[in-house]
C-alpha cells in the first residue's frame, strides 16, 4: 500500500498508448460493486485487524470480487493488446502471506500459497498474468504516502465512522511491514 500503483499504472498505460493504441487498465478491488462488498467490510475493520481474519476466508473475498469481474477481464483481454491492473491476484498472495510471516510460519504460508494458486487460477479460472511488476518502497515512505493520500482523498468505500480516509490495512503499519517481507 502507498507505493504508487495507481500512478505508475496510469504512466505505463499512457506510454504504451503512445506505442500501441490498444491499452486498457483495470483495478481491484472493484469498490462500489456488489462483488467487493466483503472486501469493503474487511477494509473497514468489520472482521477485526487484518491478521485476525483467517487468510483462507479473507482470500475468498478478494478472489470472489475478481471472479465476478472475470467476464469483463476476459472481454478486455480479447480486445486490447495490453490490460494493466494496478492490483490483481498477486496482491492476495502478498497480503494474506503477511499473516503467516507475522506468525513466523513459512511452511503454512507455502501450503496456503499452493491452495490460493489452485483457487484463483484452477477453480475460479481467472486469467494468469503474463507479467507481474512489484512496486515497493521503505516503510517510512509508505507511511508518508498513505498519510498524504489520507489528506488528499476521500474514498467512498471507507466508512466515515472508521475515521474515513485510510482503511484498516493502510492504518496497520505492522501489517504493512510484514506485507513488504512476503
Amino acid at each position: 500500500d502507498g507505493a504508487g500503483k495507481k500512478t505508475q499504472t496510469a504512466l505505463l498505460a499512457d506510454k504504451l498508448k503512445e506505442l500501441w493504441n490498444a491499452v486498457e487498465t483495470i483495478s481491484f478491488p472493484s469498490y462500489g460493486h456488489r462483488s467487493a462488498t466483503f472486501v469493503e467490510k474487511l477494509l473497514n475493520g468489520e472482521f477485526g485487524r487484518p491478521h485476525e481474519l483467517d487468510p483462507y476466508v479473507a482470500s475468498t473475498f478478494y478472489m470472489t470480487d475478481r471472479f465476478a469481474q472475470r467476464p469483463m477481464i476476459e472481454k478486455k483481454l480479447a480486445v486490447y493488446d495490453y490490460v494493466i491492473s494496478d492490483r490483481y491476484t498477486m496482491s492476495n498472495f502478498i497480503h494474506r502471506g503477511a499473516h503467516y510471516l507475522e506468525q513466523g510460519d513459512e511452511n503454512a504460508m507455502r501450503d496456503f500459497f499452493w491452495w490460493l494458486y489452485d483457487l484463483e487460477f484452477q477453480r475460479a479460472k481467472l486469467p494468469l498474468p503474463d507479467k507481474i511488476l512489484f512496486l515497493s518502497m521503505g516503510l517510512k515512505n509508505i507511511e508518508a504516502n498513505l498519510q498524504r493520500k489520507a489528506a488528499e482523498e476521500k474514498r467512498a468505500y471507507i466508512d466515515p465512522a472508521n475515521q474515513g480516509t485510510l482503511d484498516i490495512v493502510e492504518k496497520d503499519m505492522d501489517y504493512q511491514k510484514y506485507s513488504l517481507l512476503v
